[in-house]
């Protein structure tokens, strides 16, 4: 069983849940939270598996082309139309991104 949104092989610990707490052994608890998909662009979830993928073997170009080539085969990005939201998801991390910034919080990391 592998994440059918990112790849990662899944085991209990990790499985994402739906918004009824069900298990949902499609996901892992990345991807799929509390009955909702977190992500919506293809680059973006490349960029944050690759950061966690690279070693002196394998490296940052070929764990890149490795994921350009696995995503699009997996039953999330396949069914992308029918399964996201939309960009919801990702307006609302923008938005909560916006307010936590606002705050001015001295030394809190500002991703735009």
């Amino acid at each position: 069983m592998i994440c059918q949104c990112c790849g990662m092989p899944l085991e209990d610990e990790i499985i994402g849940h739906d918004r009824d707490g069900a298990m949902n052994e499609s996901y892992c608890k990345w991807c799929y939270a509390d009955g909702m998909y977190t992500y919506s662009n293809m680059d973006d979830l490349i960029d944050v598996a690759v950061k966690h993928m690279v070693t002196d073997e394998f490296p940052e170009k070929q764990a890149r082309e490795y994921m350009k080539d696995l995503l699009p085969k997996l039953d999330y990005w396949k069914r992308y139309d029918e399964l996201s939201d939309g960009g919801q998801f990702d307006e609302f991390k923008h938005q909560l991104i916006k307010e936590i910034n606002d705050l001015h919080i001295e030394g809190l990391y500002k991703k735009r």
